[in-house]
């Protein structure tokens, strides 16, 4: 994001994303993550649309503070703000930073960036990995070093804290919560190749289903290629429980490719979920992905994508279980459009 200074010591940025999406069928609400209103064969705003704003002030060369707010549709029927960062920055030494507060949990090979439409090729991410996690922020602090190696870049994460979450249980939202949260992150990168590897593991307490205590750990590595005009991404997750273990473990991975003509960058990818028990709750679910983006602008672009989604009759990952309709077959074609922008 292009930051624009305010003052000596403040800098404001931003993105969002307006985007619209529909499916081929009024059978089953189409969702991403915790969301609880699903998008079906006429087009919907809510599914993929956000706006995020961040303001960072720095006191010296080595204290800052940041806040970042979200909007976007979470386990509400409509659009809700929250905070999604707010944390201070300490810098002792070269190459060490502390962080307190509220910090994404680094799940992903792209975590930080997530939310920012306009820094992926897709108009939506692989909801078969991406929607795996139940978690993605934290509640305290992490440590980072940062040193050359081999060529490239090597940054070293420790983070413990505890969160707050959401559930769509397919009988509607519920919060939860994670304690004791402990995790490690590596990422190596130079010019054009990001190597990611880490883990997160905490005690998790869903209260509406009377389970308290149970061990929740997420493993993921994944792979960024940009080179040459080449877009070469994937990654591969594990979720692990113990109590709830039929209703939660699973694997998921996906892979895309992308080449970049001019202004124009079209793309095809796959992804597939493949859970351990197979249950009403956690579901099989594989999407082909085909899109294109367009850089007409130096800080604009414009998306489109279609995925054929296949939940190879179960809940899949990307469906509200309480809309579906007798006789769905588990099978849904998906067009988006998107604008995203950064400011």
């Amino acid at each position: 994001m292009a930051a624009t200074e305010i003052g000596e010591h403040f800098s404001l940025s931003g993105f969002g994303t307006l985007a619209a999406l529909r499916t081929d069928t009024d059978d089953a609400g189409y969702i991403r993550e915790s969301q609880t209103k699903g998008a079906t064969d006429s087009f919907n705003l809510g599914t993929d649309s956000n706006f995020g704003v961040q303001l960072t002030g720095r006191a010296n060369s080595w204290l800052s503070a940041t806040v970042q707010t979200l909007t976007k549709r979470r386990s509400s029927l409509y659009g809700a703000t929250q905070v999604e960062w707010l944390f201070v920055k300490i810098e002792p030494l070269p190459g060490l930073a502390i962080r307190g507060g509220r910090i994404a949990t680094p799940t992903f090979a792209i975590s930080d960036t997530r939310n920012i439409g306009y820094a992926n090729p897709w108009v939506h991410a692989p909801n078969e990995v991406y929607g795996l996690a139940v978690v993605d922020q934290l509640r305290g602090g992490d440590i980072t070093y940062t040193h050359d190696l081999g060529g490239g870049t090597m940054n070293w994460t420790a983070l413990a804290g505890s969160n707050l979450f959401t559930i769509n249980a397919g009988f509607g939202p519920f919060e939860s919560k994670e304690k004791n949260v402990i995790g490690v992150n590596a990422v190596w990168e130079n010019d054009w190749l990001t190597l990611r590897a880490g883990r997160t593991k905490g005690d998790i307490d869903l209260r509406p289903i009377g389970v308290f205590g149970d061990t929740y750990t997420f493993t993921g590595v994944g792979a960024i290629v940009n080179r040459n005009d080449w877009l070469i991404q994937g990654e591969y997750v594990t979720r692990r429980t113990d109590i709830v273990r039929r209703e939660s473990n699973a694997d998921a991975w996906y892979a895309l490719v992308g080449h970049r003509f001019g202004n124009l960058q079209p793309f095809v990818g796959y992804a597939a979920a493949d859970p351990k028990y197979v249950n009403p709750l956690n579901g099989k679910q594989t999407t082909t992905s085909v899109g294109v983006r367009w850089d007409f602008h130096p800080s604009m672009a414009l998306k489109a994508q279609w995925d054929s989604v296949d939940t190879h009759g179960t809940i899949g990952k990307s469906f509200d279980l309480g809309s579906f309709r007798p006789g769905f077959d588990g099978k849904a074609n998906v067009f988006a459009v998107a604008l995203d922008f950064v400011f």
